[in-house]
Formats: structure tokens, C-alpha cells, sequence
């Protein structure tokens, strides 16, 4: 049996080991950071741990750069699941 505290560690350390560091740790990124990247054949897309909710953050980031009309959100909880498999 696994002790749940210690599988995420696991993980990594076996992802460093097989394929490399730069596969095992997230990069640190910025709203702006994103946005730089973003464009309209690339999109952002996040997948988030339970109880994480970024959505006050992106709404207040694309107010201040004047693209809160482009904005485009879809929470794939509380019953979303079967709009967003008709998005795709």
C-alpha cells in the first residue's frame, strides 16, 4: 500500500530519474506570461486542483489589458461536462 503523502514526491523523483528535471517541476508562470503566449490557434487552458478558482484574477487581468470582451470561460463543473465535449 501507498501512503498518499508521499506519491506526489515519488513521482517526481521517478520522472527526474527517467526523463529529465525540466519534466518534473512546473514553471513558474504569470497571467502576463500567458497572455504573451496566447493567441488565437493557442489558447489558455487550465486544469486546476480542487478548491483553486483563478477566475477572479484572469477577469480582473483582461479588464486591465482591455480584452474582457474576448474573454471566454467555461467551468466544466456542476454539470458543464457535456457542453464542453460539444465545444471540442
Amino acid at each position: 500500500m501507498f501512503k498518499p503523502e508521499k506519491i506526489m514526491f515519488a513521482i517526481t523523483k521517478y520522472l527526474e530519474a527517467e526523463i529529465g528535471k525540466e519534466y518534473a517541476v512546473s514553471p513558474i508562470s504569470t497571467l502576463q506570461g500567458l497572455f504573451s503566449a496566447a493567441d488565437c490557434s493557442t489558447p489558455i487552458i487550465f486544469v486546476l486542483s480542487q478548491g483553486v478558482d483563478p477566475t477572479n484574477q484572469l477577469i480582473q487581468f483582461a479588464e486591465r489589458k482591455g480584452v474582457y470582451d474576448k474573454l471566454h470561460y467555461k467551468s466544466l463543473g456542476q454539470g458543464q461536462e457535456a457542453i464542453a465535449e460539444n465545444m471540442i
